[in-house]
């Protein structure tokens, strides 16, 4: 019994530290400089995400190590295809999409998966998508797709790049806990979480994951109270990856939740859900469950994405998921005093 009680604490350790770093490695939860908008930074959109993981070549399978790599794309033509889709059915009708995808050989990483690959030839810290193959990519061999043409890609030529399941700057916890399979910085294709929740009242475990906290500063007992039936609504134990260890401001200027102790964050990493769906989605409707939302309105604001505030006993209750940065993990704050009613839905 020691042993595994000695081994949960082990993987929660290495778990939370590990979204830490991964955060941390792109700049604290946000886009790496180089961006695309869209999904993590990649310039695509869910919906197109999500074509790909519907391939006949989807996998959940990534295999880290050293790659052979090139690059293609437009001017389309002779060895580099028409340029019509992708493999995966990514729509490029002749033109030059920019997106982070590469071509890889689906033996060794399945479409629809995100994966860091440096050196790049954009210098780009973020996750490419695995969207393409061809006949010449086998085995350990990667095609980076370059928009920007001719000149770009035979610039590039053939060089080695390395796959990780972290930014390869992310450092040795992030790389331990990918090799060791505890978790990664960019999350699997999953399956999305049966969307029965239970009925409030019912009380989980909540974990604060180290380095959540900034030191000195802990969570509200308020929030743990309120997490506790969140985490009860969801049917899992919660972990806790940023609490007061956040900055002062949020993106709008106001104090943050978090730094007076009543936010956390909630990363797919830790609590085991993909980019941008899964149990996130359902994490998100059980917070807003918990806060009086009935359950069939919690399910369709959690699945649409957004922020949503709703005023609960006296506290405003606020959810996000699915909108600017909260891709990668579920935000639930508290703020004391609200007299509105309903709904407020906002978008980051």
């Amino acid at each position: 019994m020691a042993l595994i009680v000695l081994l949960v604490v082990l993987v929660a350790l290495l778990a939370g530290a590990l979204q830490q770093e991964c955060g941390s490695a792109s700049g604290g939860g946000s886009t790496p400089a180089g961006g695309l908008g869209g999904i993590a930074g990649t310039g695509l959109t869910r919906a197109q995400i999500e074509t790909t993981r519907q391939s006949p070549y989807a996998s959940d399978r990534r295999t880290a190590g050293t790659f052979d790599s090139t690059s293609y794309g437009p001017p389309w033509g002779g060895i580099q295809g028409a340029g019509i889709s992708t493999s995966a059915g990514l729509r490029i009708k002749g033109g030059s999409p920019r997106w982070y995808i590469v071509a890889v050989d689906p033996v060794l990483v399945g479409h629809g998966q995100l994966v860091y690959l440096w050196p790049n030839p954009f210098d780009w810290k973020g996750p490419f998508l695995a969207a393409d193959t061809g006949g010449a990519i086998q085995q350990y061999r990667i095609d980076f797709y370059d928009w920007r043409g001719r000149a770009r890609q035979r610039a590039w030529g053939r060089r080695p790049t390395t796959l990780t399941l972290a930014p390869h700057d992310a450092g040795q916890t992030a790389q331990l806990a990918a090799i060791a399979g505890v978790g990664d910085c960019a999350p699997a294709a999953g399956d999305e979480s049966g969307d029965a929740l239970a009925l409030p009242g019912t009380l989980g475990r909540v974990t604060i994951a180290p380095l959540a906290n900034a030191v000195g500063k802990p969570i509200r007992p308020e929030l743990l109270r309120f997490i506790a039936g969140v985490a009860g609504i969801a049917g899992r134990d919660l972990i806790i990856t940023t609490g007061t260890n956040h900055s002062e401001l949020t993106s709008s200027g106001n104090v943050s939740d978090h730094v007076v102790g009543l936010a956390g964050d909630f990363g797919s990493l830790a609590n085991h859900f993909p980019l941008d769906g899964g149990f996130g989605t359902k994490l998100a409707a059980a917070g807003l469950r918990a806060a009086g939302v009935d359950a069939e309105t919690a399910w369709r604001l959690a699945a649409a994405g957004g922020g949503h505030n709703v005023c609960h006993d006296g506290w405003r209750v606020q959810v996000i998921w699915r909108t600017g940065d909260h891709h990668d993990h579920v935000h639930i704050g508290l703020k004391h005093g609200c007299s509105f009613t309903g709904v407020q839905t906002f978008q980051i």
